[in-house]
């Protein structure tokens, strides 16, 4: 891009430049308390935290229903401009993958490690990666010996960006007490704002996890009752 492409991109940022301010204040005003989280799950029982034991059959079906959620997902911006065909059928290919579930004890296992990309979220807002008007490119990257995990979200190649830090406690061989920790915001390279979120919590529960995919609940903000899946899939180790 020439120079002046590059200055009405800054000036396009600048009057966006609110709605990270708005991302920042709801995640620190309204995130979900821990007792919230551990009464809406006291007693929930996943059934899909038994490991399904593999058939050449059942690779087949998984390695299928995952080819064709990549494919449904494309050209909906994460999931944010899926029609209601298209959120059917991954909904029914994701109760599908739960069923083979490969994996028993999710979250500590070391498949966890690593850089991932988000595929698809029933998620509309900042988590799927809108920021403002815009939708970009999300990943998280795991550093499960670390109990550390960042959301990036990148737009216009990079020019943009914001990191959401957090840890978490185990509590179930499929559920995470989710503790955010920090976001900042980038414009260039450059942090313009940054943020504690200490004190503030959300829910993770997943239901399906395989050497490169994953599939997982979260809950948490200003929604405390309704769960929104992610899946995601591993871009490195």
């Amino acid at each position: 891009r020439d120079e002046s492409e590059m200055k009405i991109i800054f000036y396009q940022l600048l009057l966006n430049f609110y709605a990270v301010q708005s991302l920042i204040s709801t995640l620190s005003k309204s995130a979900l308390k821990v007792p919230t989280a551990l009464r809406l799950f006291q007693g929930f029982k996943n059934p899909f935290s038994i490991a399904a034991k593999d058939t050449s059959k059942d690779l087949a079906i998984r390695k299928s229903a995952i080819e064709d959620i990549i494919a449904l997902s494309k050209g909906t911006s994460n999931g944010v401009k899926a029609n209601q065909d298209t959120k059917s059928k991954i909904e029914e290919l994701v109760k599908s993958l739960e069923k083979l579930n490969p994996t028993k004890k999710i979250t500590d296992s070391p498949l966890l490690d690593g850089v991932w990309s988000l595929v698809y979220t029933t998620n509309e807002g900042s988590s799927a990666g809108k920021i403002g008007p815009f939708v970009g490119e999300v990943t998280q990257d795991i550093r499960l010996s670390e109990s550390y995990y960042s959301n990036n979200v990148k737009l216009f190649n990079g020019i943009v960006q914001a990191s959401l830090g957090a840890s978490w406690d185990v509590l179930s061989p499929f559920l995470w007490n989710v503790k955010f920790l920090n976001i900042k915001f980038l414009l260039f390279g450059n942090t313009i704002s940054a943020k504690s979120l200490e004190g503030t919590t959300g829910t993770w529960r997943t239901t399906y996890l395989d050497e490169t995919f994953r599939i997982l609940y979260a809950i948490g903000g200003k929604n405390t009752v309704k769960e929104n899946v992610y899946i995601l899939r591993k871009l490195t180790k």
